[in-house]
């Protein structure tokens, strides 16, 4: 299976089609076993991808709930007797569908091309990727901090209900000793390590815990 899933990839890749890549492997997220492509290092093609985060926050984890709910709308005058026509029905499965898409595809995070040595943040409309490559810098040195942050919890995605404080993970790449050229953050402590010791090896500079 795992075999099967990375041959996919590989072919979505080359065939850039970023939107059903990113919908094949978010189901395929929870395995062990097969990295997923939008938030990892896709070892085929020698990309390293770091999706920082979503243009709706927290909201974007409720994307799922929109796309079962467009499906249930559009496959419900078949099954259930309705008094609503099937034109607005048919309308709003499509717009929860389409808000769903919104929600979970569009992004921003950096991209590094080990094969043409080349760098980039970029921001991803419905999965497509763009942003300016540019040469890799001669990096002096990578850091790694841990800061505690106090933000509001929002359940749904949307209200805030109440602060809490959790621990944010980043990685700065240095060209000018003083200012960072490109960094990237998470909150997930495993993550943060594997990404710091990736960039590591990568450049080949000796990582800076602060």
């Amino acid at each position: 299976m795992c075999l099967k899933i990375s041959y996919v990839r590989l072919i979505l890749v080359r065939l850039n089609y970023p939107i059903l890549l990113e919908l094949i492997l978010s189901l395929n997220r929870n395995s062990k076993n097969i990295p997923f492509y939008s938030n990892d290092v896709n070892y085929m093609v020698m990309i390293f991808n770091h999706k920082s985060g979503y243009f709706f926050g927290h909201a974007a984890k409720l994307w799922w709930i929109f796309i079962i709910t467009g499906v249930f709308a559009l496959v419900s005058p078949y099954i259930i007797a309705m008094d609503v026509s099937n034109t607005r029905t048919v309308i709003v499965g499509l717009v929860a569908i389409a808000l769903g898409l919104a929600l979970k595809l569009n992004y921003f995070g950096l991209q590094i091309d080990q094969t043409k040595k080349q760098i980039r943040d970029y921001t991803a409309i419905l999965g497509i990727k763009t942003g300016n490559w540019q040469p890799i810098p001669s990096f002096q040195k990578i850091t790694f901090t841990s800061k505690n942050v106090s933000s509001w919890n929002t359940p749904n995605g949307i209200s805030p209900t109440f602060k809490s404080n959790s621990m944010t993970y980043t990685i700065a790449l240095f060209a000018d000793i003083d200012t960072p050229d490109f960094f990237i953050q998470t909150k997930n402590e495993k993550l943060a390590e594997q990404r710091a010791k990736h960039l590591s090896a990568i450049f080949e500079i000796e990582l800076e815990r602060i």
